[in-house]
């Protein structure tokens, strides 16, 4: 124990781990084996951010919109500009970047699922 070191653990911290979990026979720990990890801790999750602004261009007055999708917690892809056209609302320019988004999100989705990391829901 003296050379342990501090690693980051796929766990929330109320979990309490104890050896009953732990596979105890040889047949326990081929079954283990056979588990594959992603699958053991659940696969990791692809989410989307967006945001705009309303006619941040004081010149132009278009808005500036930006998206983010992250995949287990790092970004793959991200995007900040100003907007094609003048948005009349705050919706409206919510939703121009919302259908840019989509379209990278539905993008990263097919993507993952050549991969093999595809899922049934996504947040």
């Amino acid at each position: 124990m003296d050379k342990a070191k501090v690693v980051s653990t796929p766990l929330a911290m109320h979990f309490k781990l104890s050896m009953k979990q732990c596979p105890s026979n040889n047949d326990e720990k081929e079954d283990m084996k056979k588990v594959p990890y992603a699958s053991a801790v659940g696969k990791p999750t692809l989410c989307g951010y967006t945001d705009s602004d309303m006619a941040g261009d004081v010149d132009t007055r278009k808005s500036t919109s930006g998206y983010l999708v992250t995949f287990a917690g790092g970004a793959v892809s991200w995007q900040s500009r100003l907007q094609k056209c003048v948005a009349l609302s705050t919706t409206e320019g919510e939703l121009i970047v919302v259908v840019e988004a989509c379209k990278e999100f539905l993008w990263m989705k097919r993507f993952l699922g050549e991969l093999g990391c595809a899922k049934e829901s996504y947040e």
